[in-house]
């Protein structure tokens, strides 16, 4: 069985503030087959093969030059083959490219990426391997087409026990281009307490690989400019949560993240005007979350997360652009069977915009409805309102985002 996905759009925005104008176009396709499970060769496996590309045009409005125009293009390609129905093997493995630009700042990344996991099952006990490889290419005005390679392999060990308790442990290994090397022990455990209630808990303690593209993606106005990379290591990362399930009509999940750092990324603003450089800090982070999940019912259907962070640096000041309370929530009604209405609240708390947190921008509300009508299998009609309390909202220092925003558009969908 195959299917085909296709898609192609774009935004026009106008400006709300001066130089606020910007564009998008994106389209992308992906390409899925399954063989059936009565298959000789590799029955239930599937194959994937797809790509998105995305272009914006947009200005540095906070910045001296406030007509600075900039170009970014991003791209997503993949190809993968899964099978994960099997009772005694299964396995994941994907090939990635994704490629990002600032076609007036002269910065080009590649970052391939080959990843994925396979499990041995035998009676109670299995044996995975988890793995990932990165290699980022990297060329810019002051770099000029170099590279960088980054490892991740985690072997690991499962035990299941009376049908109640599964237990891993195994061990993690990461390195990136220039000796460096983080490994540790990798433990998790899952107590299932109730029919409806499970208590786990992991030890993963992680390296992270991060790149210039990646940091582009999360800020517009980000000086792509003297960075390389992050191997961004959290040591001593433990994450406790109990997740309760009530059949199909519920999931919640309430639990505490901890760990140290000696390389927390955070944004500050940069020497140039309107940007935004990266830095790193030795941070202590404690993470209380709560998710929510209601499926699909008689009275529509309902998810969220709120999070607190309590994230301190060694001078006990908060970091840069990072809020003490985040949350988000979505409610949806099914008018009809083609009629859909949402309405979703997104909330950050105030943030210190400097590292001595003498500057902060102020807490963010905002409130959003959205309506779509389903013409046919293929056409899908949209209405969105946003910001509907009309609030100054600000995600960076200098950058207004939209006020009240009214954006009626279409999805044309090819199966």
């Amino acid at each position: 069985d195959g299917m085909l996905r296709t898609y192609i759009g774009g935004m026009n925005q106008k400006a709300y503030v001066e130089n606020s104008d910007r564009y998008m176009i994106q389209g992308g396709a992906e390409i899925e087959y399954t063989t059936k499970i009565t298959n000789d060769v590799l029955p239930g496996t599937q194959f994937l093969l797809g790509g998105n590309y995305s272009a914006y045009s947009y200005k540095l409005f906070a910045s001296d030059d406030p007509n600075q125009k900039r170009s970014k293009n991003e791209g997503n390609y993949s190809l993968g083959i899964k099978n994960t129905a099997g009772k005694v093997f299964i396995f994941d493995l994907q090939l990635n490219d994704h490629f990002t630009s600032l076609i007036e700042d002269n910065f080009t990344e590649n970052n391939i990426q080959m990843k994925g996991f396979t499990k041995l099952q035998v009676g109670d006990v299995g044996i995975g391997i988890n793995a990932n490889y990165q290699k980022q290419f990297l060329n810019t005005d002051s770099l000029s087409n170099i590279d960088f390679d980054y490892i991740f392999v985690r072997s690991y060990a499962s035990f299941e026990i009376l049908n109640s308790v599964l237990a891993k442990v195994g061990y993690s290994y990461y390195s990136k281009s220039g000796n460096k090397e983080f490994g540790n022990v990798y433990a998790s455990i899952g107590l299932k307490l109730s029919q409806n209630l499970v208590l786990l808990g992991e030890f993963t303690p992680f390296a992270e690989f991060i790149t210039p593209g990646m940091l582009l993606r999360n800020n517009d106005y980000f000086n792509t400019n003297g960075v390389t990379n992050l191997f961004y290591k959290k040591t001593n990362l433990i994450d406790v949560y109990v997740k309760y399930e009530y059949d199909q009509y519920y999931q919640v999940e309430a639990g505490l993240r901890y760990f140290k750092s000696a390389s927390q990324p955070y944004f500050i603003s940069s020497d140039i005007s309107g940007q935004f450089d990266i830095r790193t800090a030795d941070v202590t982070n404690y993470n209380p979350y709560v998710n929510l999940l209601f499926h699909l019912g008689p009275y529509g259907f309902f998810y969220g997360s709120v999070d607190y962070y309590h994230v301190r640096d060694n001078n006990g000041n908060e970091i840069p652009y990072q809020p003490y309370l985040k949350g988000d929530m979505t409610y949806g009604y099914k008018l009809s069977e083609k009629l859909l209405s949402e309405i979703s609240l997104d909330f950050y708390s105030d943030r210190y915009t400097d590292t001595l947190n003498t500057e902060k921008l102020n807490a963010i509300l905002n409130l959003s409805f959205k309506v779509s009508y389903k013409l046919n299998d293929m056409f899908l009609l949209t209405l969105e309102l946003s910001n509907l309390l009309d609030r100054d909202i600000f995600l960076w220092e200098g950058y207004k985002e939209k006020p009240f925003d009214v954006l009626f558009g279409f999805n044309l969908m090819f199966d």
